[in-house]
């Protein structure tokens, strides 16, 4: 197997200021298609505000999530067709996968279920004190 010699390309006239001795190669361009000297390959810059500005990706990403699980689809129920959100849907298939046996379901229904729990307890002791607040 023969070893290909390096490419390499010499200016045809010297008078252009450029080293005929200078290779013309893979990362090495013409000496008249380099960067001159004190002038950027960038001539309009980078933007001002554009440096390490750190990109907020969790508010959007609940954006994204928020809005999927209000988003709408048919589903069949007791013989009828009706819309539900997603979040619905999701919920609805770990009390059906629960029911049916499913341990990972049912490992997440329990606590869904207290915390809704807690929830409602709460809700219904601030109703009760504010109207005991305007009773006094």
């Amino acid at each position: 197997m023969s070893e290909k010699p390096p490419h390499s390309q010499e200016p045809e006239n010297s008078e252009d200021g450029e080293d005929p001795s200078y290779e013309v190669g893979y990362g090495k361009p013409p000496a008249h298609a380099q960067f001159k000297k004190g002038k950027s390959g960038n001539k309009s810059g980078r933007p001002k505000g554009s440096k390490n500005k750190p990109k907020d990706i969790s508010s959007t990403l609940n954006d994204i999530v928020l809005k999927e699980a209000s988003r709408t689809f048919k589903a069949q129920e007791d013989g009828r067709t009706r819309d539900i959100t997603m979040m619905e849907g999701v919920i609805k298939s770990i009390f059906i996968n629960s029911v049916k046996g499913n341990p990972r379901s049912q490992r997440l229904l329990v606590p869904l279920v207290i915390d809704a729990e807690k929830f409602v307890a709460e809700q219904k002791q601030e109703t009760f004190e504010l109207a005991m607040s305007f009773k006094l």
